[in-house]
């Protein structure tokens, strides 16, 4: 600051106006190279406020001004993918927004600890680090990456980048696979470090490839007719399925009695409700009266799908089967290994 500014700290900008023209003094002129001056116009003086365009001032745009703002996310939809299970999309995010805790974040914190990867017991813990540098880590990747003929992704933007050229479902079932294998290898680390569990690398390509397979439910894009997707498809058994229902029988005591699972084929919202809570459309109606003439009575109990574990996993064999194809099993199926109280 110069001396003349030091002076002259309490000029007002009136100062600088003489007969309706700017009079800038050859001490301040350096200052006003960078912009051109406003026009001045006739009239009196007028306040605007220049956080809108309309020059009136807003409590809204006062804060937009004031508040701080985040760095936009350019991945956030691809994240909070339909063709990703909530819990998985969940987990990405908090990656990516570094909602986490690791031996490199309490160093920086000043903690002092000596820190070291439980996994591959070689490196300084870090998320960067068990991601992408550790040992069981980078076989995940080299496996899983050599299902689908894709180089292995170094960035978060690879991973939506690597399947850009691939069909529809292709790219869900990269992006399914990628994505389950984040949220497993941050799953993994806990599970060494609070139930001492080793890492063992044919049981996560499993629940890897178990994934994918249940992802699969969630897919709703189509394959092209071409080699590539049918190999990819076969190898991770992903099948694109129709609607299913299943139908869990008990008796009084809450005994299986038997299931009947089966495919809807291609039917409505509604259809696939009338099944599951029993709710009879005209046009069946006179089938289900005949049905039930022999049974003295009926209970109808709602449960959501996410509580009712059998009728879903019957549900689920449906969804492979035929449409209009069914399936009776007369009492407990070896798959319902769990089964609920009503």
């Amino acid at each position: 600051m110069t001396q003349y500014m030091r002076n002259n700290m309490h000029k007002k900008v009136v100062d600088l106006i003489q007969e309706g023209i700017w009079s800038i003094q050859q001490e301040l002129q350096q200052l006003f190279q960078s912009f051109s001056l406003p026009y001045i116009g006739g009239g009196q003086d007028k306040l605007f406020w220049t956080g809108t365009l309309n020059g009136k001032f807003s409590t809204s745009s006062a804060i937009t001004m004031i508040r701080h703002k985040e760095p936009k996310m350019h991945c956030s939809t691809k994240i909070w993918n339909s063709c990703l299970h909530p819990s998985t999309s969940s987990n990405i995010w908090k990656i990516v927004q570094g909602v986490f805790i690791d031996d490199s974040v309490m160093v920086d914190r000043d903690y002092s600890l000596a820190s070291r990867c439980c996994i591959c017991e070689n490196e300084q813990d870090s998320m960067n680090h068990l991601l992408r540098h550790c040992s069981f880590s980078v076989k995940i990747w080299i496996w899983i990456c050599s299902i689908f003929g894709f180089s292995l992704p170094v960035t978060f933007d690879d991973i939506w980048t690597r399947a850009r050229n691939c069909s529809p479902l292709i790219r869900e079932t990269w992006i399914t696979a990628a994505c389950s294998v984040i949220k497993e290898l941050w799953f993994q680390k806990n599970e060494r470090l609070f139930e001492d569990i080793k890492p063992n690398e044919k049981q996560f390509k499993s629940k890897i490839k178990k994934m994918i397979l249940e992802g699969g439910y969630r897919m709703k894009s189509n394959k092209w007719n071409q080699n590539y997707d049918l190999q990819i498809i076969n190898f991770l058994i992903l099948v694109q399925r129709a609607p299913g229902f299943g139908v869990v029988v008990r008796d009084h005591t809450s005994q299986v009695l038997g299931i009947l699972s089966g495919s809807i084929g291609i039917g409505t919202n509604y259809i696939a409700q009338v099944y599951g809570v029993g709710k009879v459309p005209w046009l069946i109606d006179m089938r289900w009266r005949k049905a039930t003439s022999k049974i003295a009575s009926i209970i109808y109990m709602h449960s959501f799908r996410e509580t009712n574990f059998s009728a879903d996993s019957a549900a689920k064999r449906g969804s492979t089967l035929a449409a209009g194809e069914r399936h009776i099993i007369m009492g407990r199926p070896s798959f319902l290994t769990r089964i609920e109280l009503p």
